[in-house]
Order: structure tokens, then sequence, then C-alpha cells
């Protein structure tokens, strides 16, 4: 199969992800959403330098192989770290609630135990021949598992009726289909088929562009929906946001507390 209009192609679309990428951080601070999602922007951060990296080079040089070796491991962890934060972050007007953690959690365990029993079945000798092919099978393990936890959350909160804010509603639903074009890539790289990897790997890299710029046009500022008590009723983002701005400014307070009695014992203790 001719695919040399791939090469050019994937390029293309793989440096516009990257600017969107740094427009996308740009944006997370002028929203004042870094504390927010704190380690999805490590990511966005790693992300870029790693791709600005490897364009550098050239697709079959040592140097390439080692940067992509050192670096995958982070990316992955950091993109399983921010599926947490997104799980955490889905239930911020529910802080005592601990019922869809433990479904997340669940969620996470089988998907890792079934994406890493269908690779040792499939590869059963070359996985321990093959570190590249190892770490790829790792990486879709975790990333699986992450997936099934955000689903698995995803319907318990649903059938719940919990109220999720918006900004952490896009953000569940443009992350998790990164995830997943990003899985079923790893599928297809790692099978027998290998006349669909270029298809399969360019709609990746246009879903995950398509992805950034959603979260560019659609994450709005932190606490923009809070219900003013005029219009009845609020909608479910509003609800989300009043319950999770009270919670935070509870837990604002009970520092400012701690602060001041502590500043206040400090001070009747000199006096003594």
């Amino acid at each position: 199969m001719h695919t040399d209009f791939f090469n050019p192609t994937q390029s293309a679309v793989t440096y516009a992800t990257t600017a969107a990428e740094v427009i996308l951080l740009v944006r997370l601070t002028w929203l004042g959403l870094l504390r927010e999602f704190k380690i999805f922007s490590l990511f966005l951060t790693c992300d870029v330098i790693c791709t600005m990296a490897l364009m550098r080079l050239d697709y079959h040089s040592y140097g390439y192989e080692w940067i992509w070796a050192l670096s995958s491991p982070v990316w992955t962890v950091l993109l399983a770290a921010a599926s947490l934060e997104l799980s955490r972050g889905l239930v911020q007007p529910m802080p005592q609630e601990t019922g869809n953690r433990k479904v997340a959690l669940c969620g996470f365990l089988l998907g890792i135990t079934v994406s890493a029993v269908a690779s040792m079945l499939t590869h059963p000798e070359a996985i321990s021949r093959s570190a590249v092919l190892f770490t790829l099978i790792t990486r879709r393990s975790i990333l699986s598992g992450c997936i099934l936890a955000i689903l698995a959350q995803g319907t318990y909160l649903t059938l719940g009726g919990a109220p999720i804010c918006r900004n952490w509603r896009l953000h569940r639903r443009a992350l998790l289909t990164c995830m997943t074009v990003t899985v079923m890539t790893l599928f297809a790289a790692t099978s027998k088929q290998r006349e669909y990897v270029d298809w399969i790997d360019l709609l990746r890299a246009v879903s995950v562009f398509g992805c950034v710029c959603v979260w560019i046009i659609g994450l709005r500022r932190a606490f923009s929906d809070l219900w003013d008590g005029v219009e009845w009723p609020p909608t479910e983002e509003q609800i989300a946001d009043n319950l999770a701005f009270a919670r935070r400014e509870a837990v604002l307070s009970r520092k400012r507390g701690g602060v001041e009695g502590l500043e206040s014992w400090a001070k009747a203790k000199r006096e003594v």
C-alpha cells in the first residue's frame, strides 16, 4: 500500500497539535485553571518538550530511541496521573463520597488485567525479547485501566445523579477520547495487521489535535457557572460549581483559622 503522504500529513498535524498545546497552557494560565489542572498541565508541558525534541531527530537514529525510551515512561505516568486528577475533580461537590472511588479503582484494575493478559497471550515469546514491545504493552495496559476507571466512575456518577462542574465534564470527554485513540494506536502497533497502522496513527493525531482545540475553546474560568439565585431552577453545572465553591471556601477558612490560631498561641506564649 502506498503511504508516502502519511509522513508529511502526520508531521503537519503533529506540529499543529504541539502549537495548540502551547496555546492551551497559556489559556489555562489566563483562566486561572492551573490550580485545577496541575498534573494535566505538567503532562502537556512534557508532551510539548518531548515532541519538539523528537522532531529534531531522525526516526531511526540512536538518539531518537534513547529519548523515546526515557520519555515514554514519564509521559505514560503523567497521563495516568492526569486521569487520577480527573477522578478527583469530578467529585469536588462530594468530598466524603467513596463509592465512586471504589468503582473507579475496580475499573482501573480490570482494564490493566484484561489488557495485560491479552498481550501475554498474543506475544508470549516476543515480550521477553523486545524492550520496545514490553514498553508499548505496559503503556497500553496502564492507559486501558485508566479508560475503564473513568468510564466506571462516570457511569456511577451518572446513575447516582451527581452534579459535575462544566470544566470537569468537558475535560473528562476530551481526555477519554485522547486516551482511547492512543490505546487503539498501541494495539495496532503490536498487531499482525500492519497495513492499517498508518491510518490509525493518523486518526490518533487528528483526534488529539481536535481534543486540544476543544479544551482551548470549551474551558471556562473556574466557578464561572456559579448560581446567583435569580434563575430557577439552577442548572446541573451551577449546582456543581456552587457546591465545589462552598467546599473550597470551607477548606480555606479552616486553613486560615488554623494559621490565625497558631499565631495567637505563639503571641500568647511570647507574652507569658
